[in-house]
């Protein structure tokens, strides 16, 4: 009996199809992008002084089965003390614009890391292969979890890929406060804008 029952797990498993075969890419830190802009109420509102600042430290990677890219995954994960303010400031106004962000904004002490992973992806092809793609995940931030939309302009080249695109979020949806500076002229809106131009390679 044992023998005969062994015989039929291993001509079960011999019909069972593999699954596909995903292949990986590696978000490459050197020619990708991330930046964050926020925009200010107060005197420097006036004067469109909003404020860009840009992601200096991140990784990631993309998974994906070939030629199927609703499988696709995302993880990505930011530094949260890796913001650069880009604008030219005084250097007490860039040092208290660092501290705020890092001691009061993000905590970055008590949540070091951000980080999203995608759950769903739509993706509709375009005459020129080109992709718009819509993907649906988790965004990990100041130790609190939302669920997010991140749309996406994806264009093939040799080994990878190049994503681009922009989405707005608000602060307070992950319990951050906003803040004050420059002798409380200037505040930070509960709205940023999170650009991105991501090269995956393989």
């Amino acid at each position: 009996m044992i023998p005969l029952l062994a015989a039929a797990l291993l001509a079960s498993a011999a019909t069972v199809t593999p699954g596909p075969t995903r292949d990986a890419y590696r978000i490459d830190g050197k020619t990708s992008r991330l930046s964050v802009e926020t925009a200010t109420t107060g005197l420097s509102s006036m004067f469109g002084h909003d404020h860009r600042f840009d992601v200096r430290d991140f990784a990631g990677t993309l998974t994906m089965a070939a030629g199927a890219p609703e499988s696709a995954v995302l993880e990505l994960t930011v530094r949260a003390d890796a913001l650069v303010l880009l604008e030219t400031v005084d250097d007490d106004t860039r040092r208290e614009i660092a501290a705020a962000l890092r001691d009061v904004v993000l905590e970055t002490a008590r949540y070091p890391a951000i980080a999203f992973r995608s759950r769903s992806v739509r993706a509709t092809r375009n005459a020129d292969g080109s992709l718009d793609v819509t993907a649906i995940g988790d965004l990990d931030m100041h130790g609190v979890r939302r669920s997010i939309v991140v749309p996406a302009h994806v264009v093939p080249m040799p080994g990878g890929f190049r994503a681009t695109g922009a989405l707005g979020l608000r602060p307070s949806a992950f319990k951050i406060r906003s803040y004050t500076f420059a002798n409380g002229t200037v505040s930070v809106r509960n709205a940023v804008t999170i650009s991105f131009d991501l090269v995956a390679r393989r």
